[in-house]
């Protein structure tokens, strides 16, 4: 059973949106408008700055970073979708989350015998094989839209290196994340508003 293929495939998306959790308490570093995000953020063509990751060697525009930052909320829905999904899945088969986890181990462990009773035994095998359809589903949907918004996962992965390492790129998507989220909720709001 691949179940840590699955819980690696999401820890990778929670990378993905890791930057814009680091400092999310933290006032003054969210409400600090430098000149460099005045600047990132007043381009109306998406080109704007463009930032250089420490190393010189990973240049992301305005727009790149725009489409990264709405990729990055897309993923972020979908993993807490699936995660929800798969808790129900492993419910549905008749086994706690944590038996479950403890037969995935013993599973995974070439020295080791996957124990428990047969109805456990047949619960654990029906849990593990809809998962791996999830998996391979997860997967397809992910590369899905990483394809629609324009990104290969190697570029993907460049640019999460490049926000782990720059703090001005950092700020910068923090900001364009912020603004995202906001008018999201505006929308929300707008569709929720009585017609009249």
């Amino acid at each position: 059973m691949n179940f840590k293929l699955l819980s690696s495939l999401f820890l990778s998306l929670f990378l993905l949106v890791g930057c814009s959790q680091n400092g999310e308490g933290d006032d003054s570093t969210q409400n600090e408008t430098t000149e460099e995000n005045a600047q990132g953020m007043s381009s109306s063509d998406g080109q704007g700055m463009a930032s250089t990751a420490p190393g010189g060697n990973t240049e992301i525009t305005n727009d790149e970073l725009e489409r990264f930052v709405a990729l990055s909320q897309e993923l972020q829905v979908m993993s807490q979708q699936v995660q929800q999904d798969m808790i129900a899945v492993v419910e549905e088969e008749g086994l706690d989350l944590q038996r479950f986890s403890e037969m995935d181990k013993a599973d995974r462990n070439p020295e080791t015998e996957v124990e428990g009773t047969p109805q456990e035994l047949e619960s654990y095998e029906a849990a593990s094989e809809r998962l791996n359809t999830m998996q391979t589903e997860a997967r397809a949907e992910m590369q899905s839209k990483l394809e629609a918004q324009g990104f290969t996962e190697q570029r993907l992965q460049e640019i999460n290196v490049a926000l782990q390492q720059d703090t001005v790129l950092q700020k910068r998507f923090r900001s364009m994340q912020q603004a995202a989220m906001q008018e999201q909720m505006q929308q929300q709001m707008q569709e929720q508003m009585p017609t009249q």
